[in-house]
């Protein structure tokens, strides 16, 4: 099968290059899967990052750094069976993206546009899940600058984040009430959809699940670590890595709320990540309807080539 694997940042889209080496290593570690499991790959590159991509693609395909990559994209989406996107859930990135391929009469190798629409709101993903029974944060929907007495049912400390994120894009915590206003505001600083969420903080560690699902079986694969360091909104909250696999008393029950929570979205197909804290039990905190950076350290250990499973 010939196959187009499409990055955002690598492929031209971000404006600064601050998301193109983990998108890069994803591309790179799926890329090695596809080709040993006999696809013919084709990966978009713009032509700022030609002389040290270093992936080793059956074709790479140039794009003008000049412009917008759409306009050349259509050429390299005709000349495969179908497409791979890996991009930052923005309603303007991965959304945008996947329509442009299905607009394109492209076989999408992912979910649909509803499924990536729904997880690219988190309030919308929190409703959702809550509806059907999945544990989760208390959860409220903010705007702007807020300075109101919370509801009885919420207590400090708090997380604040915008709606429609990545990473730990405008993540704050929030220890004592006078800092909420400013981490809600930044939060919507750094939201396209310029909403804020405010969850309860749960104590616990820090977890992805990884799955593959064809829109109706769902098989977990791994349970992985994340590092994240959890700061103010006066400083900067980081996603420093992680590992895989992650042992805890509570593994097989998170692996079953993934999976749980992936069929309650719908449409979910491929490779989903989802995130979770083990407190004193799994809550899912949210889902991410693409390849996520786990997939890097997964594939090192996993007895599938996972590049063809998605396929």
């Amino acid at each position: 099968m010939d196959v187009v694997v499409l990055e955002y940042a690598l492929a031209g889209f971000a404006k600064g290059e601050g998301m193109v080496i983990e998108g890069h290593a994803m591309v790179r570690a799926l890329v090695e899967d596809l080709e040993r499991g006999g696809c013919r790959v084709i990966v978009p590159v713009s032509t700022r990052f030609s002389e040290c991509c270093g992936i080793e693609a059956s074709e790479i395909f140039p794009i003008p750094e000049v412009g917008d990559p759409k306009e050349v994209l259509g050429e390299c989406l005709r000349r495969a069976e179908g497409v791979v996107l890996i991009a930052p859930a923005f309603k303007s990135a991965l959304y945008s993206l996947a329509s442009f391929v299905e607009s394109a009469g492209i076989r999408l190798l992912g979910p649909t546009l509803e499924a990536i629409s729904l997880c690219s709101d988190k309030y919308s993903t929190y409703l959702s899940l809550s509806r059907a029974g999945i544990g989760v944060p208390k959860t409220f929907c903010a705007t702007g600058e807020i300075s109101i007495q919370l509801p009885p049912e919420f207590a400090l400390p708090l997380v604040v984040k915008p709606v429609d994120g990545v990473g730990c894009m405008g993540l704050s915590l929030v220890s004592n009430l006078t800092e909420l206003g400013e981490a809600v505001s930044r939060a919507v600083e750094e939201s396209e959809e310029k909403r804020a969420l405010v969850q309860e903080y749960v104590e616990g560690v820090h977890a992805s699940a990884s799955l593959l699902s064809d829109g109706e079986k769902i098989l977990p694969i791994a349970l992985n670590a994340q590092i994240v360091d959890l700061r103010g909104p006066r400083d900067r909250s980081e996603y420093k890595g992680g590992s895989t696999p992650l042992v805890h008393p509570l593994a097989r029950e998170a692996l079953e709320e993934a999976a749980k929570a992936v069929a309650a979205i719908g449409g979910l197909k491929g490779y989903v990540g989802v995130d979770l804290v083990l407190g004193e039990r799994p809550f899912v905190i949210e889902v991410n309807p693409r390849l996520t950076t786990s997939y890097v350290g997964l594939r090192l250990v996993a007895k599938l080539n996972l590049g063809i499973e998605i396929v």
